[in-house]
C-alpha cells in the first residue's frame, strides 16, 4: 500500500493529470512518466541522460474493500497521475511491496536518513547508492509498520 503522508499534499499542491491512461495493467502506486497522455515505466538514468524529474505516481482511489489493498489499474483506464516533484520536501509512505531489492538487499539494510531510493524500471522504488544520474530521489526518513514493513520517504529533487 502507498499513501501521501499528509492530506494537504493532495488538497494544496498536487499536480494531478487525470486524463492519463494506463499503458498496461498497473499496480496502484506505480512510478511512471507520461508521454502523449499514456503512462510509461521510468527509464534508467545515465551520466549522459539523467533520469527525468518528471516522475509521477499513480494514486487512484479504490472503492469498497479495494481502498485497503494494492489494486490493479487496468490497461486503458484513467490514472490519477501525480507529479512527485510538486511535493518536493514532503513525504510518501509505502510498504515494502513497492520496493524492488537487488542481490543481498532487504528491509533490514534500509537505514533512515541514509538510504536513498529512486524510480526503478519496473515502476517500484529501488535502493540506489549513487543518485547523481537521477533528477529526483527519495530519502528514507523512517521505518515503520504499515501493511507490514514500510518506510516514509522524503521527495528530493536533485
Amino acid at each position: 500500500m502507498i499513501k501521501v503522508k499528509t492530506i494537504g499534499m493532495i488538497e494544496k499542491n498536487a499536480k494531478n493529470n487525470p486524463t492519463v491512461k494506463a499503458h498496461q495493467d498497473l499496480k496502484n502506486g506505480v512510478l511512471h512518466t507520461v508521454s502523449n497522455g499514456i503512462t510509461e515505466l521510468p527509464k534508467v538514468g545515465t551520466s549522459d541522460d539523467k533520469q527525468s524529474k518528471n516522475i509521477c505516481i499513480a494514486l487512484n482511489t479504490g472503492s469498497g474493500d479495494k481502498r485497503y489493498t494494492d489494486f490493479i489499474i487496468k490497461k486503458d483506464e484513467f490514472v490519477n497521475s501525480y507529479l512527485l516533484s510538486s511535493w518536493e520536501g514532503q513525504e510518501i509512505v509505502f510498504d515494502e511491496s513497492h520496493i524492488t531489492y537487488e542481490n543481498s538487499e532487504d528491509y533490514s539494510k534500509i537505514k533512515p536518513n541514509e538510504t536513498k531510493l529512486v524510480a526503478g524500471e519496473d515502476g517500484n522504488f529501488k535502493v540506489e547508492t549513487d543518485i547523481s544520474n537521477h533528477q529526483i530521489y527519495f530519502e528514507v526518513t523512517e521505518k515503520l509498520q504499515f501493511n507490514g514493513n514500510a518506510v516514509s520517504a522524503k521527495i528530493v529533487c536533485n
